[in-house]
């Protein structure tokens, strides 16, 4: 068995080349700006929701396969978590329209309590990669189309990804093209945590971030540390929101050129009535 400090050695030179070439600040920049950017997506998509008619009720089951895993994320989470009366809610009716769904449950005030109301709360994010990996793997489509998803802000380089992305789907038979993109689409905008999960894990996250900086200021006095890992698994995250942010915003434009065309088609009756009186 090789120990353990000469298997650390050679991950440490494997990723410093890559490290090497990037800042750390820029890096984290980019990350925070990304998750923004998907919360406006989602923001969005739930406005439209929001909105009231036709529009509010063909949107809210066109998302829904999306809310389902959101809400089994937070779900399945909690159970392993070991939190009491546990009930999970989908497409709650007319009085709530701004909510496509949610999990209650209950627990003891403690550190592994604490441990799963934060995982709990970010469970939507995972189980949406996991959920879009199995989509790519089951309809078939080439991941290296997706693997080289840029910045949509970088124009060129967006678009030529999207002609790629059209021309790979082309390739596949119409209803799979359809289905794959449909799902990915409502996928990426429903796999954000909510604002409400945000605010039910600050307080538990604070406590834990705290006990993690204890962690690394001890690992600090050894030769050992934990940077090059967290800064590697950064870089990771970006590729993921970045395959992730550019399917929400094709989401987005789609749900909105559906939205307006149902403000048309609902207004354009009662004008063609009034210009006949």
């Amino acid at each position: 068995m090789v120990p353990f400090h000469q298997t650390y050695a050679s991950w440490i030179a494997e990723v410093e080349p890559v490290l090497a070439q990037r800042d750390v600040v820029y890096d984290l920049g980019t990350f925070c700006f990304l998750i923004l950017l998907l919360y406006l997506f989602e923001t969005i998509s739930f406005r439209f929701v929001c909105a009231g008619g036709l529009g509010h009720k063909l949107l809210r089951y066109l998302l829904a396969p999306g809310v389902l895993i959101h809400e089994i994320g937070h779900f399945c989470v909690a159970l392993l978590s070991g939190f009491r009366d546990i009930r999970l809610t989908l497409l709650p009716d007319d009085r709530a329209p701004n909510v496509l769904g949610h999990v209650e449950f209950r627990y003891r005030p403690g550190l592994m309590s604490y441990l799963g109301l934060i995982l709990t709360a970010i469970a939507p994010l995972p189980f949406g990669i996991l959920s879009l990996l199995g989509l790519v793997y089951f309809i078939d489509i080439d991941t290296d189309i997706l693997l080289n998803a840029p910045n949509i802000w970088e124009l060129d380089a967006f678009v030529d990804f999207m002609r790629w992305v059209v021309i790979g789907l082309s390739e596949l038979p119409w209803w799979q093209s359809s289905l794959f993109l449909y799902l990915y689409m409502v996928i990426t905008l429903t796999m954000m945590p909510s604002f409400q999960d945000i605010r039910s894990l600050l307080k538990p996250l604070l406590f834990v971030s705290a006990l993690l900086s204890l962690l690394a200021f001890g690992l600090s006095m050894t030769s050992f540390t934990i940077i090059p890992f967290l800064h590697y698994s950064l870089l990771l995250l970006i590729k993921g929101l970045q395959i992730c942010l550019s399917a929400s915003f094709v989401g987005v434009v789609f749900i909105g050129i559906l939205h307006s065309i149902l403000i048309v088609g609902r207004l354009l009756p009662s004008r063609l009535a009034s210009g006949t009186t």
